[in-house]
């Protein structure tokens, strides 16, 4: 879920800063900056594609009321568009997507964008890059950004920021 305004940084009143705490997401997610943004994501290791479960309207339903994302009521409407085209708005005014990650590109009707994992890879490891002055000093707790900084940290000679 991606709230617009999402990285800004603010002081004490309230006040934006003008720096982010993260930059602007991959470009290649398709984010909507001017309202919130939540993603279903799939990962696969092979070609990027939605298991059975990912397609049934009951689950989809189920998990969209249980976010709070829309009512019940209204849940069913916003999943036949959403497994029509990939994406739909609810009542809320917010878009609700899904996404699929492999390692080759895929997707398929129900699917709004399908991303390589290399290109995941490769986005996360200029974020690391970019910003290691603040990230470099941190141990993330989600193992594969754990394991890119590790990575990062390996490539860089054991030097933890700059």
């Amino acid at each position: 879920m991606r709230f617009p305004g999402a990285g800004w940084s603010e002081d004490r009143r309230g006040r934006r800063t003008g720096g982010t705490v993260s930059p602007a997401p991959d470009p290649a997610l398709g984010a909507a900056e001017d309202r919130p943004d939540m993603v279903v994501v799939e990962v696969k290791q092979g070609a990027a594609h939605l298991n059975p479960a990912m397609r049934d309207p009951r689950v989809l339903e189920t998990a969209l009321a249980r976010f709070g994302c829309c009512p019940g009521d209204h849940a069913g409407e916003v999943v036949r568009h959403l497994l029509a085209s990939g994406r739909a708005r609810t009542p809320g005014g917010h878009q609700v997507r899904i996404l699929a990650f492999g390692s080759a590109p895929g997707g398929g009707r129900r699917v709004d964008r399908s991303i390589t994992l290399e290109h995941a890879v490769a986005f996360l490891r200029r974020h690391l890059e970019r910003h290691w002055e603040v990230v470099g000093r941190t141990v993330p707790s989600q193992p594969a950004l754990g394991f890119l900084t590790l990575l990062e940290k390996a490539r860089r000679g054991g030097r933890h920021a700059g």
